[in-house]
């Protein structure tokens, strides 16, 4: 059925739809949100689509003021769900430094949001789990502020920003997502916590496909970034750790790109068929202090 409606939810609410694709809830963008999940712990949403709708023409390209599903200070899980047609996020998180606020995100399809497809900021702590982000105007995913958590089994396509997005003192692992065609980079790092990037594949951004791009301790181990419009896997702006164990091939620019601020160890990666380098170390005055151990590929 079709509910036109806001919800705002309690404790201990379950909200389960026989299937997304036959139950949908949606209420007008400029009035509020379609959930409201405010203060409240383990509510439980599944098998729904959440959206809005605009009843007027929208003509010019200003975000609006409300996602479509709002968590505040909240433990919350949601799955199977389609979530949509914002003209702000799809699902913005944000929680107190309260360890017990959780949030769970799994199986979601977040699309066609006029700012970010999911939003985690403040302090919130957020485990999103195989989730589709696509055709958001900013960023797949993206995680902000002092929030922290995990990111893992995503797909994040045809994003207008980055697929996926680490920023200001955000700590998350990033694990074995797919960001592909986004228009910017596959994934983005530029948070002042430490961060782990494993086994991804980044492939057909425009950027590219794995960025860090802060002082920060990088671990980047076993991914695949081929085909995207500059680098594979780019180190700048004192960025350091390991790169490990990636492939990278086939890349506008350089497998792996150094500028000469970083010093990330960099070993056993595979880079071939790369436009101009397998890597490239950039040097000036103060350089980058890159140490490689068996470098393998044909352009290396």
């Amino acid at each position: 059925g079709m509910y036109y409606e806001s919800l705002t939810l309690k404790d201990g609410v379950s909200l389960e739809g026989e299937d997304a694709n036959n139950v949908v809830i949606q209420c007008d963008m400029r009035q509020s949100p379609v959930l409201i999940i405010e203060n409240c712990k383990n509510v439980h949403i599944t098998g729904l689509t959440l959206k809005h709708y605009n009843p007027m023409p929208i003509e010019d390209n200003a975000d609006g003021k409300w996602a479509v599903v709002q968590i505040d200070n909240s433990s919350v899980s949601l799955n199977r769900l389609i979530v949509c047609d914002s003209r702000a996020e799809g699902i913005r998180i944000k929680n107190s430094s309260d360890s017990s606020e959780q949030v769970a995100v799994a199986d979601c399809v977040v699309h066609n949001n006029r700012s970010f497809g999911i939003l985690v900021c403040g302090y919130g702590r957020a485990e999103l789990k195989d989730n589709t982000c696509i055709n958001n105007n900013k960023n797949g995913i993206y995680f902000q502020g002092d929030s922290g958590g995990s990111i893992k089994g995503n797909l994040c396509k045809d994003n207008a920003y980055n697929g996926i997005s680490v920023d200001e003192n955000a700590v998350v692992e990033v694990i074995a997502n797919t960001c592909s065609k986004n228009k910017w980079a596959g994934i983005w790092l530029g948070s002042k916590g430490p961060l782990n990037v494993n086994d991804n594949i980044c492939n057909d951004n425009g950027a590219s496909g794995i960025e860090i791009n802060s002082k920060i301790k990088a671990v980047v181990i076993g991914n695949t970034c081929r085909s995207n419009g500059i680098n594979g896997i780019y180190f700048r702006n004192g960025a350091f750790g390991i790169a490990r164990e990636n492939i990278c091939a086939e890349n506008g620019w350089h497998g792996i790109s150094i500028d000469q601020f970083s010093s990330p160890i960099v070993e056993n990666n595979k880079c071939c068929d790369n436009k101009k380098c397998g890597i490239c170390i950039s040097f000036s005055r103060t350089t980058s202090r890159a140490v490689f151990y068996k470098v393998s590929g044909r352009d290396k």
